[in-house]
């Protein structure tokens, strides 16, 4: 339980790498947008 809440937080940090650069790149703000929808 522990490695996979581990994992959902390592998960949670590179979505939030991505929605960061979203910013810079509009093209991948909309893949992130589709991919948590």
């Amino acid at each position: 339980m522990k490695d996979k809440k581990r994992r959902g937080n390592k998960m949670n940090l590179v979505l939030i790498e991505k929605i960061g650069k979203g910013y810079l790149y509009p093209i991948e703000k909309t893949e992130i947008i589709k991919f948590i929808s």
